[in-house]
């Protein structure tokens, strides 16, 4: 079992190699690469959280762009000992809505919900939309927008724990949504003590009539991981969560990925590699159903986050401590049945993050963050089992020039927006 009582110690490791890690100089942007879209990831600083804005060119590479402020604070849970990457032990804390041209956020620290207009003519400019609003909880990890971005549910991973959604207006903001506040009941504290036993991420099904929330167990010693589902109706969510119990080798559902077409979900999970949910015949048929199964990723340490490739037909998952990139497929025609296609080694020791897949053109690109040399790796998809580097963007350097220190153990979160004339 990868995901084992040494994990939070391990992440420290990691986070002391990795300062002495060499990093690659940042390859400029093309002059002739004009602005298709951004992405978007977070300082996370309690002093004050930022939400860090870089381009996206026409040629998939980055430049660091602007720093707004969500008027909240970032935090990072407890470890155990010295803080390392992955504060928040989680997927999603930041989501966008490319109907509405809206991103919203987490923060943390001071248990609110910040909500942002894009502007489409220039992604990496951020407008408020009303200010902060409540979590219904404590220590907020992942938000998701509904598919046209009228509706947005957040999962709070604290204390008070469990989901709240909200009514999106765009010129108005976030108003709470009646009947949607609902518990986990993880028995966690505030900060969260993680990664074992902490909320992961939130997302709607792909019909909307449902909501998700993947929790991670603490294996040998605590209870089990799980997926809750809530149905979602006129009135609100349901009372009472479905508990979809993990198929056999799993234990640490760290994200949640629609599978595009299948009413399923793949996930990145630290205690085997990943898993696939099958919720065709409704949450209570997930446990039962042959395409729910999971499989090892072999080498894999802390497999945590996970992207869909629709230009490539893959999923890719990134590892906390190995520093490798797994993509992985899924055979349609044999109960989603997953196998490893390639195993991309990113930089040796360095921690690996959220990461991003976003469509320029007719081409794919990942954004990978990789905190603790605080950098983003960029990697264009040319096809399956064919992804090539092409830039690592810093980001200590340009958010200093922007008046932004950045603290690597706090950086977490990774979105992206791409105007809609270029998508393919």
């Amino acid at each position: 079992m990868k995901f084992t009582s040494t994990f939070a110690t391990a992440i420290v490791l990691s986070a002391m190699l990795a300062s002495a890690a060499p990093v690659r100089r940042q390859t400029p942007t093309l002059s002739s690469s004009f602005t298709t879209g951004a992405i978007y990831f977070l300082s996370n600083e309690p002093s004050g959280n930022n939400i860090i804005t870089a381009t996206i060119g026409s040629n998939g590479m980055l430049t660091v762009s602007n720093v707004v402020a969500t008027i909240g604070n970032g935090d990072h849970g407890l470890t155990g000992g010295e803080l390392g990457p992955d504060p928040l032990f989680s997927q999603g804390v930041i989501s966008v809505s490319p109907m509405a041209g809206l991103l919203a956020t987490a923060n943390p620290g001071s248990n609110s919900i910040s909500l942002f207009s894009i502007d489409p003519t220039d992604p990496s400019t951020l407008t408020a939309v009303g200010p902060p609003i409540a979590s219904g909880g404590e220590f907020p990890v992942s938000v998701a927008f509904n598919s046209d971005g009228t509706a947005l549910c957040t999962l709070n991973g604290g204390a008070m724990d469990g989901v709240q959604c909200y009514n999106v207006n765009a010129t108005s903001g976030l108003s709470v949504m009646a009947g949607t506040r609902r518990f986990l009941n993880m028995g966690q504290t505030t900060p969260p003590s993680g990664p074992f036993g902490t909320a992961s991420q939130i997302v709607w099904s792909q019909d909307q009539t449902q909501v998700y929330a993947a929790v991670k167990g603490n294996p040998g010693s605590g209870p089990a991981g799980y997926i809750a589902a809530w149905n979602m109706t006129d009135s609100g969510l349901s009372d009472q969560f479905v508990n979809v119990t993990l198929p056999a080798g799993a234990g640490a559902p760290f994200s949640l990925t629609p599978i595009p077409g299948q009413n399923a979900m793949f996930s990145a999970d630290a205690a085997i590699g990943v898993d696939v949910f099958d919720f065709a015949n409704g949450p209570e048929s997930v446990a039962a159903s042959p395409r729910t199964q999971s499989y090892n990723i072999s080498g894999s340490m802390a497999p945590c986050w996970s992207a869909y490739s629709p230009m490539t037909g893959d999923y890719y998952v990134s590892d906390l401590l190995t520093s490798i990139l797994t993509e992985v497929s899924l055979d349609a025609n044999n109960n989603l049945r997953p196998s490893m296609v390639m195993q991309y080694p990113i930089l040796q020791n360095v921690a690996t993050l959220d990461l991003e897949v976003a469509t320029v053109g007719s081409q794919d690109f990942l954004y990978l963050l990789m905190p603790n040399v605080t950098a983003v790796e960029v990697l264009q998809l040319n096809g399956p089992g064919n992804a090539t580097s092409i830039q690592q963007m810093d980001i200590a350097g340009p958010a200093a020039s922007l008046s932004l220190p950045v603290n690597p153990n706090f950086l977490v979160g990774m979105a992206s927006y791409v105007k809609p004339q270029t998508r393919a």
